[in-house]
């Protein structure tokens, strides 16, 4: 009988924690924050796209990357990466033309959104103490950080990719079980994605905003996020393929409508993520358990 009494305990606590992270969400005009987010990802997405095709084309063959990415494209807008997927063919088949110049503004407009992002993080944080105001040099170098880093990720999942596709007929001994390229590329590739995706929504709660985050609440705001991209995307996709009438609608412009909707969602979970470190971090200080709010702040009157 304890068992149940205490399940029933956490979750009437977990409902009582999520209704204080949301309204405080409504209350930073958290959907603003996310349109704003969103718009900007949209912007950015095509260049970055092409700076990592760039990059990564040094070293590896050109078509798989494109493969990969048009791949990943699919899981995060569906039935939309054909499109997109047709603008960076474009772009490659182009990119002699780009220059120097041209790659730089590239640069440019690929960090826009990650820029976007840590001042969407600071309204977020805004009532925690900062110990130290960060550099205005360090600011604008994050974003690039955050390319790089893709850059090298990108690379290393292109390279295993080319890897196992050189040897479908060999399977691989585990755990007195053979596994082949199917099984690898199947469940593999799935939790390989979701760990991925938990690491890199953990690295934005601990590095964006200028309030220090502890890894231990980076972790589980980047855990909850990933958790609920998933959910949301798993429902965006049954939408899309049985009940959207956005091509009715919006005809030619379906594809930017679906891009845009799907970047202000995956942004209003990634502050939803910020959002439940900063009620954590309030309760923390505050002395009292996660679940227990802090005390209202009593504004000052002059």
């Amino acid at each position: 009988m304890e068992y149940p009494r205490a399940a029933g305990v956490t979750a009437a606590r977990l409902i009582r924690f999520g209704r204080r992270v949301v309204r405080n969400f409504f209350n930073n005009k958290g959907l603003l924050l996310a349109g704003a987010v969103g718009y900007n990802a949209l912007l950015s997405m095509l260049p970055l796209g092409a700076v990592l095709l760039v990059v990564v084309s040094v070293f590896l063959d050109i078509e798989l990357i494109l493969t990969i990415i048009q791949a990943e494209l699919e899981v995060v807008l569906p039935g939309q990466a054909d499109a997109l997927s047709d603008a960076l063919e474009t772009f490659v088949a182009e990119r002699q033309f780009v220059g120097g110049i041209g790659f730089a503004i590239l640069l440019f407009f690929s960090s826009i959104a990650f820029r976007m992002l840590e001042d969407a993080m600071g309204v977020i944080f805004r009532h925690h103490h900062v110990e130290k105001p960060r550099h205005p040099v360090i600011s604008a170098l994050i974003p690039f950080i955050y390319i790089g880093s893709m850059a090298v990720v990108l690379f290393f999942v292109t390279l295993l990719t080319a890897i196992l596709q050189s040897r479908p007929d060999r399977p691989w001994q585990l755990f007195g079980r053979e596994f082949g390229i199917q099984d690898v590329t199947g469940w593999g590739f799935e939790l390989l994605g979701f760990a991925s995706l938990v690491v890199i929504l953990s690295s934005f709660y601990r590095v964006m905003p200028v309030a220090k985050v502890r890894l231990k609440l980076a972790l589980i705001g980047g855990t909850v996020a990933a958790l609920l991209w998933e959910i949301v995307l798993r429902t965006v996709v049954w939408y899309f393929a049985n009940l959207s009438l956005v091509n009715v609608i919006y005809g030619s412009l379906a594809t930017v409508v679906v891009v845009l909707l799907c970047m202000e969602i995956a942004a209003v979970i990634i502050l939803l993520g910020a959002q439940v470190i900063a009620e954590l971090e309030k309760s923390a200080e505050a002395g009292l358990p996660w679940w227990e709010p802090p005390p209202a702040r009593r504004e000052s009157s002059f």
